[in-house]
């Protein structure tokens, strides 16, 4: 298995967006144990779960 070049950034551009999403809402929530999943699935609500689909998935 070989290992990325040093100094070379091997995350998806769209990981630091979302750490900062997850972040921001789990201040706005006051729960900083409140998990923050992102999948391709339709959004949904619920009292203890809540999903937006990315527009990729749409």
């Amino acid at each position: 298995m070989s290992t990325p070049p040093k100094g070379k950034n091997t995350e998806s551009p769209t990981e630091p967006f979302k750490r900062a999403v997850a972040t921001t809402l789990r201040a706005i929530a006051g729960k900083p144990e409140l998990e923050v999943n992102y999948a391709a699935d339709k959004p949904a609500l619920n009292p203890a779960r809540a999903s937006a689909r990315s527009r990729r998935g749409a």
